[in-house]
């Protein structure tokens, strides 16, 4: 399991934003793990021990927050998504997951990026294409595998 500072600045990395803004330190003390204020001189424990329910919603939090802010648009690829949902889905789980998610979760994140049980602008379109990709980016981070260190 990734502890906090990876999983903080390893998202940052991970959509290829150059800048760190305040967000991550706020992040950061919501997860439990101030820099330069470990628990004990061994410092923080690895593993399993950041795996809570409230660290979890902590993590879904920054990542929303992340995704949906103006940083994005500094983001070095993001941009460079296929307008077409089965190319986006398959360049998200690449970039954000090395490939790494199951053929149910690859499904429905094509679904979310096409427009399935939407009312309007069913397809990725340029209407809708950076609200779709931020979501879609925001899914493929909130999969078990982006936890994994």
């Amino acid at each position: 399991m990734k502890s906090p500072v990876e999983f903080v600045v390893g998202s940052y990395a991970a959509l290829g934003l150059s800048t760190i803004d305040m967000r991550a330190l706020g992040a950061l003390r919501q997860m439990g793990q101030i820099l330069f204020y470990p628990p004990n001189v061994a410092g923080w424990p690895p593993g399993s021990n950041w795996v809570t329910s409230e660290m979890l919603i902590s993590r879904e939090n920054f990542l929303a927050g992340l995704v949906n802010s103006p940083l994005m648009r500094q983001s070095t690829w993001m941009g460079q998504i296929p307008m077409r949902a089965d190319g986006a889905t398959k360049m998200l789980v690449d970039e954000l997951l090395g490939g790494d998610a199951s053929a149910l979760s690859y499904a429905q994140l094509s679904q979310y990026l096409d427009g399935a049980s939407k009312a309007a602008l069913g397809g990725l379109s340029p209407e809708n294409y950076e609200t779709r990709v931020r979501g879609g980016a925001y899914l493929t981070m909130a999969m078990p595998a982006y936890q994994l260190a």
